[in-house]
């Protein structure tokens, strides 16, 4: 009588066991325990990329290749850009959770099923953005990669790259079409502009081998017009691994702003290194185009810091510069005076500026001036060593 009561209650408790694990598994599916240990797995790997640079680039070198790769590859397929068509579904999915809390008022039963879906969406997102860029921004600069010494600049040494700088993008002047006297037009459309950014890239990629090696399309926006507003010229989805390019600005900064894009990419995720890469890509092309297009982008962002540090020298470089280079920053100036002030540009300008400080870059949007030292350091003192 004592032995089967003992089995009784053995039975009794496993099946109590039994009901405890199946109803933890119905508040927590296994799919979403899965997606929530990994995402716990991202944030110690983003904690330790944060404190140690070296582990941050073996981060973004394995696991982040593999992410970006998978992501481009997969999006590449698809001929426009998912990352607007997700910014211009936004009311839709505004209208789906209004009618989805509307269902669970009715259908209360069902609460633990579509938590269970939202928190799968979220985790799948924070994995993926994660994976894709995360690490990026806490390796080595790309400065100690190069082994390139970087110092602080006079004035005298912004004009003196910017000479350098407007002589490279006159000698290019006699292959650019300047039609009816406004600013100059790429020789392609944007398919070409992807070839030959490829192209450029495979040579860059062969000189730097910390540069992944990879080919990726940049995708123009529909509504690059209204986008004008905020000031973006491009932007790196991490999400769907698509370098989205904003089609209304003058050409020679549409280039530039691909060759941004796909830096990011690539796995570079500061703002001053994505810029100097994408000069890099830029004057490393067999197109002259793309080389005008880079140098007038450097020389743009170094006249304005040689305005800020020096305004005699600063005046003095604009007068050596060839008259068909002042006359596309004149252009471009005409073209950019309607988008100038207004409300959409001074709230994009703000998430930019906290997204870019979250991401360890306490210059914010300034940040993206910086890339005037690294010029400087490669132009007047680095490049001379490489040939």
């Amino acid at each position: 009588m004592l032995i089967y009561s003992m089995r009784e209650i053995y039975f009794v408790s496993e099946e109590s066991d039994v009901k405890k694990k199946s109803a933890f598994f119905r508040y927590c599916p296994v799919h979403v325990l899965v997606l929530f240990i990994l995402a716990l797995v991202m944030v110690v790997i983003n904690i330790i990329s944060r404190n140690n640079p070296d582990f941050a680039d073996g981060v973004n070198d394995s696991i982040g290749r593999v992410f970006r790769w998978v992501m481009t590859a997969v999006t590449g397929i698809v001929p426009f850009s998912l990352t607007e068509t997700i910014v211009l579904c936004i009311p839709l999915y505004i209208a789906i959770v209004v009618l989805l809390i509307v269902w669970l008022c009715k259908n209360i039963d069902k609460f633990n099923r579509v938590i269970s879906s939202i928190v799968t969406v979220f985790l799948v997102v924070f994995i993926i953005a994660q994976g894709t860029s995360g690490s990026s921004y806490y390796g080595k600069t790309l400065a100690e990669k190069m082994g390139m010494k970087v110092e602080k600049l006079s004035a005298q040494d912004l004009y003196d790259t910017g000479v350098i700088l407007a002589d490279r993008a006159a000698a290019e002047l006699d292959k650019i079409v300047f039609p009816e006297n406004t600013y100059s037009i790429m020789p392609f459309d944007y398919s070409g502009l992807n070839d030959e950014l490829n192209k450029a890239w495979d040579k860059v990629v062969e000189k730097y081998d910390f540069y992944q090696k990879m080919t990726t399309k940049v995708k123009p926006v529909m509504l690059s017009f209204a986008w004008t507003y905020t000031h973006i010229s491009g932007m790196y989805f991490g999400l769907t691994g698509e370098a989205n390019i904003n089609t209304n600005y003058p050409d020679y900064v549409v280039v530039s702003s691909a060759a941004h894009e796909s830096a990011h990419q690539r796995g570079i995720g500061s703002e001053d290194e994505a810029n100097f890469t994408e000069f890099l890509v830029c004057i490393n092309s067999d197109n002259p185009y793309l080389r005008y297009s880079g140098y007038m982008d450097m020389l743009h962002e170094l006249l304005s810091k040689l305005s800020s540090a020096d305004a005699t020298l600063n005046k003095q470089l604009r007068s050596y510069m060839d008259s068909r280079l002042m006359n596309e920053y004149v252009a471009y100036g005409e073209f950019f005076a309607k988008y100038a002030t207004n409300v959409a540009a001074k709230v994009s300008d703000k998430v930019n500026d906290i997204n870019i400080v979250s991401h360890g870059q306490p210059e914010g949007v300034k940040s993206y001036g910086m890339v005037v030292d690294l010029v400087c350091a490669y132009l007047l003192h680095y490049e001379s060593t490489q040939n």
